[in-house]
């Protein structure tokens, strides 16, 4: 969404000012920076000369026709903002001077000063509170106005009393210390623009640095006058557009600008304008200026570096990961017989989140699982809760609970020790805690550690594992914790066909040589392989990842489905030893791989002792004359995962069918190319 700030300042109007001849020359101006969603008109003070009551009649007829012109040219209703300048006071005939206002600083009763002084702005607050401004307080109007969803707090700052005639009143003004706290940006608002007459440089010392560091800390954007000069720049902590000075005058230099605000880009453009008397239109005065604006929020929000690292794409397909995800389907488990086969939905996983506290997601090796996970941090983000995510190289920590949050919180928010405190002291219903591989903890200590975080510090726990995990959620029960009977699980499906096309198409559509017809293609290569070779075919969101990543990046000529499959599943075994701790010989490991699997298939037994493992290297060495390290060819193996432990003792088995089926086919087919199809 664009929003379009059509910011005015400085207007001086008089009786018998000229302002409303340049009406529709403003909306022809504004014309020309082109569509937009939403217009808001800005105005940052001394709207009126000298803040009569004539001089209002004026004000609002400009700004009437103004506010109307601008209306049917948009085709929208456009809202206005207005803050007093020191042109907006009505002075009395002793009017005091900056003497006097420095001697209630050394009285100490600025305080009261101030208050007596917004009496002379009455005619401000009376046109002023027709438009909603200033309705309730007279010093700080605050509010949050949503747009579509995208909200926008506006602090409205009255910036004029301690004002002087002779305007020397530099370094004297006031703004009573409560009223910054209206200034701080709400946690609900996505964007703050502060509008002002004067800026900090004007403000007594008692003031000046306060309000300095609110507006550093909870402004995105401020609107100021005073100054006749307009300009946008970027300043330390936020965007500052200065309005400039607009003149009914024919031949006088006014000046205006507009700003538009891209809401998803969070980008904004800004276009000056200055009066041609000669052409008799306001032209563009230099270039469009664009500044890149970063809300400020209350919110704790993950270091970028860290969320950069944590979402970063292992396919290299893009830069994060969850610019092609799918959210897999998810299907209650049997620890709930009444739901068990039931799907849910991401809303549905996100409202038994809130009702059961815990949330246990199971599925087999490469399911998805990790990556799940790391969707779900980022969806916490977005739904402005605090996820820490505890992954396998904090389990054998042996810190105390306490110092394991902190350090998890220093590595993924950042190193401040005020954020720590502040997520110490944030409710904990708006903390999550995200465990990866829950299972893989077999430390009971461990895990106990675990519980007692959970119990004290979050309210909502999502963990995965290869299994269905069994806990003792009687030990984690706290009343303000735990409101619930057990914690939930679910399971994650395999990716058919509804699924798999979606990732594909993601996946496809990442490319900038994106075919519809290529894309339909390799979706009905994929089905057609999944029904030919089930039993091969890894239905994972990982494994058809690098399926269509090799197809993408073959030649034509080479996308053939079986060709692209044959290489990809062999690519994903080499990969996983490669990534093993001991980097043994690939060669090596396919050679005793294919042996293994082709004994368990004559003999019709998917297990193997260590003992038949060895007698198998002894005779590859013996026979073909290698010098397979036994240790650490069988170590490697089952670091790399292709081979695991049975449960019994010096027991094998392959880590999944798939790898099984993959080393017996291999095997065959050396023999059938030496031995023809009589194979011995």
């Amino acid at each position: 969404m664009k929003i379009l700030f059509l910011h005015l300042s400085d207007l001086h109007i008089k009786e018998t000012s000229q302002v409303n001849l340049k009406v529709e020359k403003i909306v022809s101006a504004v014309q020309s920076i082109g569509s937009v969603d939403k217009c808001i008109l800005i105005c940052s003070g001394d709207l009126a000369f000298s803040g009569t009551e004539n001089e209002y009649k004026s004000v609002r007829q400009f700004f009437g026709a103004l506010l109307n012109s601008m209306g049917k040219s948009k085709n929208q209703f456009i809202e206005s903002y207005f803050v007093p300048g020191n042109h907006d006071m009505v002075f009395p005939a002793k009017a005091r001077k900056s003497s006097d206002i420095l001697k209630y600083y050394s009285t100490s009763s600025e305080h009261e000063m101030f208050n007596l002084e917004l009496k002379f702005q009455d005619y401000f607050f009376e046109y002023a509170k027709s438009k909603q401004c200033f309705k309730i307080n007279n010093v700080v109007d605050s509010r949050v106005k949503n747009y579509n969803g995208y909200k926008i707090q506006f602090n409205l700052l009255n910036t004029a009393p301690f004002s002087t005639l002779r305007e020397d009143n530099k370094e004297i003004h006031y703004l009573p210390d409560e009223q910054l706290f209206s200034l701080i940006k709400k946690d609900e608002a996505d964007l703050a623009i502060t509008v002002m007459h004067h800026s900090s440089e004007w403000f007594h010392w008692k003031t000046k640095d306060s309000l300095e560091k609110v507006l550093r800390s909870h402004s995105d954007i401020v609107f100021q006058g005073h100054e006749h000069t307009v300009r946008a720049i970027q300043t330390d902590g936020f965007v500052l557009s200065k309005g400039g000075e607009f003149s009914g005058a024919m031949t006088h230099k006014s000046t205006f600008s507009a700003l538009v605000f891209d809401t998803e880009s969070l980008v904004c453009k800004e276009t000056e304008f200055e009066w041609n008397d000669e052409q008799t239109l306001f032209c563009k005065k230099g270039d469009l200026r664009q500044f890149s604006v970063t809300p400020k929020t209350n919110i704790l929000i993950p270091d970028i570096n860290f969320i950069t690292r944590y979402l970063e794409d292992s396919q290299k397909l893009t830069q994060s990961i969850l610019d092609y995800f799918v959210f897999p389907k998810l299907f209650y488990n049997k620890r709930h017989a009444h739901e068990e086969g039931k799907l849910i939905t991401e809303d549905s996983f996100w409202d038994k989140l809130f009702e059961h506290k815990i949330i246990n997601i199971s599925g087999k090796s490469r399911s998805g699982k990790t990556t799940l996970l790391k969707y779900i941090f980022n969806q916490c983000v977005v739904k402005k809760m605090v996820p820490l995510y505890f992954g396998s190289d904090a389990y054998y920590s042996k810190s105390t609970p306490d110092k394991i949050l902190k350090n998890l919180f220093r590595e993924q928010y950042g190193e401040n020790e005020f954020l720590y405190g502040k997520y110490d002291q944030l409710d904990n219903h708006k903390k999550v805690l995200l465990i990866d591989d829950f299972d893989l903890i077999t430390n009971k200590e461990n895990q106990e550690i675990l519980i007692e975080i959970a119990r004290d510090k979050v309210a909502y726990i999502i963990f995965t594992s290869k299994n269905i995990v069994e806990l003792d959620v009687t030990k984690m029960a706290k009343e303000e914790l735990l409101e619930f009977e057990g914690y939930y699980s679910v399971k994650i499906d395999n990716f058919y066909k509804e699924k798999r096309t979606e990732l594909v198409r993601n996946i496809c559509g990442l490319s900038k040589n994106n075919n519809t017809d290529v894309t339909t293609y390799l979706c009905e290569t994929i089905d057609h392989l999944v029904d030919k070779r089930f039993g091969l075919f890894e239905l994972s969101p990982e494994y058809i990842t690098q399926y269509v990543k090799y197809f993408l990046n073959s030649s034509t000529g080479d996308r053939k489905g079986e060709a692209v499959f044959n290489v990809v599943f062999e690519t994903n075994i080499r990969n996983a030893i490669l990534q093993s701790e001991l980097h043994y010989n690939i060669e090596h490991c396919f050679i005793v791989l294919e042996e293994i699997a082709f004994q368990m298939h004559t003999k019709k037994n998917e297990h193997i002792s260590h003992t038949d493992i060895v007698t198998i290297i002894d005779a590859l060495n013996s026979r073909r004359g290698l010098k397979i390290d036994i240790k650490k060819c069988i170590d490697t193996i089952l670091s790399a995962r292709i081979l695991k432990a049975s449960g019994q003792r010096n027991i094998y088995e392959f880590f999944n069918h798939n790898y099984l089926a993959y080393f017996i086919a291999m095997k065959i087919n050396k023999l059938i190319e030496k031995n023809g199809l009589g194979i011995p």
